[in-house]
């Protein structure tokens, strides 16, 4: 049998950049407090409606901070059975640094500077964006901005919110892009 040679984190980034994504839904908070609430009884921690409402919240309804901020939670709280909010803060700031390494480099790196221009300027609004605006920050033609849309879209950093605007997927990226993270 021949010897393989192991694959380069590049090869890696590619495979996994052209391979299908599936968008998950954003999941409901409501479902996410009564998740956690189960497994830290389960686990025989108690928190406080508040805390836990906290956590459901800073979760954004990704998937994958849900996961990560109970596992956070959990291994903070490992010598205690009371969640508190600075176990909850804890967890949601180290889950987000997380997401710096595994999630928004991830992302950003395939991406050409034009695209992360867009993106930077689209960051300066706090919720959604104006294509209109993000084209004027950017000074560019309609048909130019419609291009960097077009090709953020289906890269799933952003999706469309209405006529003309624009959010991020991925929750915190624009904190991230605005140096606020």
């Amino acid at each position: 049998m021949p010897y393989l040679l192991p694959a380069k984190n590049d090869d890696i980034l590619t495979f996994l950049n052209r391979a299908y994504k599936a968008y998950l839904e954003p999941l409901p908070f409501g479902e996410i407090s009564m998740a956690y609430a189960a497994e830290f009884s389960n686990q025989g921690k108690t928190i406080d409606s508040k805390t836990l409402e906290e956590a459901a919240e800073a979760t954004r309804g990704y998937p994958y901070l849900f996961k990560l901020i109970g596992y956070y939670i959990l291994g903070y709280s490992k010598n205690t059975d009371l969640i508190s909010e600075d176990i909850v803060s804890q967890a949601v700031n180290t889950s987000k640094r997380d997401m710096i390494e595994g999630i928004f480099n991830a992302a950003l790196k395939p991406l050409s500077p034009h695209d992360k221009d867009f993106l930077t300027k689209m960051a300066k609004d706090l919720n959604e964006s104006k294509i209109s605006d993000v084209r004027d920050r950017l000074n560019v033609s309609k048909s130019y901005a419609q291009i960097y849309r077009m090709r953020l879209i289906e890269a799933g950093i952003i999706a469309p919110t209405g006529r003309g605007a624009l959010t991020f997927v991925i929750p915190y990226l624009g904190e991230y892009l605005r140096g606020e993270f």
